[in-house]
């Protein structure tokens, strides 16, 4: 599962809302919103967020499609 369901999954099963959950990280609520849509955070907050919700920081890297 990548980062944003897994953010969405953690919120959720929490029962925080979108507010709660990003002074839970310590950012912006706007931030918090465009990583559930799939922007990536940078490495000090996906190792804030791992610490926090134990989401592993690997979950918020692109994997390269393959093409034939």
């Amino acid at each position: 599962m990548d980062g944003p369901r897994q953010l969405k999954s953690w919120l959720d099963a929490k029962g925080i809302t979108r507010e709660q959950g990003a002074e839970a990280l310590g950012v912006h609520v706007t931030t918090l919103y465009r990583w559930l849509e799939g922007k990536q955070p940078n490495l000090d907050q996906a190792a804030r967020m791992q610490s926090v919700t134990g989401i592993p920081a690997t979950a918020w890297a692109k994997t390269k499609e393959k093409t034939t």
